[in-house]
Parts: C-alpha cells; structure tokens; sequence
C-alpha cells in the first residue's frame, strides 16, 4: 500500500515544479507518471545508499533523507537539523 502522504508530497513537489517552469499538466496521466518515476528514481538512489559499503549507518541514513527531501517529503522528526 502507498503512503498517501509520500504521493500527497511527490504531487505537490511536481506541480510546483511544472507551475514554475509554465508547463502545463495533464492531470491523470502525467500526475501518474511522475508518481512511478519519482518513486523509481528515489527506491534506486535509497538502494545505492544501501548498498556503498564506505558509508556507516549515519551517514546511510543522512543520505536516505536526503533522497526523501530531493522529492519533497522531508523527514523532520528523524532529522537532527541543528
């Protein structure tokens, strides 16, 4: 099952980005399609993470917020920002 909020966050993120750049938006199929390429680019960035074998835990995790941040969803109640 999906995350409503994770999508809700992706939407918001990609309409933003569309509104800026003037580009308009067909709002079922290009919506869809940028819900499934986000979430493809984001699972292959977490699983590069994953996967370095220089990289400790922290810094595992600092990057994997990273990735959530890069599509809109900051992870701010696991974040120490200061």
């Amino acid at each position: 099952m999906y995350s409503m909020e994770l999508i809700k966050e992706i939407l918001i993120k990609h309409l933003q980005e569309s509104l800026q750049a003037n580009i308009s938006i067909d709002m079922g199929a290009d919506l869809e399609k940028a819900i499934q390429s986000t979430s493809v680019i984001a699972l292959n960035q977490i699983k590069m993470i994953l996967d370095d074998d220089t990289l400790s835990d922290f810094m595992c995790i600092e990057h994997i917020i990273q990735v959530f941040e890069r599509i809109g969803s900051g992870i701010d109640n696991r974040h120490d920002v200061g």
